[in-house]
């Protein structure tokens, strides 16, 4: 259960029920880590275009993507990633006030050098979004 002190303004929603929804930020966990490698409803590709089109300014996907590898949709959305260096093993949090502090959250430990959860306000109200699928002119 997520005390609702410390999560006030976060919304919880399983896939089946996002259609029509949107955000500006959403995490989307993709956990599938299991020893028969089964995707689950991962693998409906409706499914994953909801899961993938909901978020308006940024997209943070975690899974484990050795077992989603093995769906041909997810192993192509993957090698794009690849492609424009879009994955990785953790997350680059900075704080809004401080954004020259950056820190790798690869673990939930990790957010604990991110108190109140600053990082957050600095990717909306900026143009500085970890992941970006446009290309800037120089």
């Amino acid at each position: 259960m997520m005390p609702s002190s410390e999560f006030a303004g976060v919304k919880v929603h399983v896939v089946d029920k996002y259609q029509g929804e949107e955000n500006d930020i959403v995490l989307l966990s993709l956990v599938r880590s299991n020893t028969i490698g089964s995707v689950g409803f991962l693998s409906i590709p409706n499914r994953v275009c909801v899961a993938l089109s909901r978020a308006k300014k940024g997209l943070y996907c975690i899974g484990n993507s050795a077992i989603l590898s093995k769906v041909r949709l997810w192993s192509n959305i993957f090698g794009t990633l690849k492609e424009k260096e879009q994955m990785g093993k953790a997350l680059t949090l900075c704080c809004q006030n401080h954004p020259e502090k950056q820190i790798q959250a690869a673990c939930s430990e990790d957010f604990k050098q991110a108190p109140e959860g600053g990082v957050f306000d600095a990717f909306v109200d900026t143009p500085r979004v970890i992941t970006c699928f446009y290309e800037t002119k120089d």
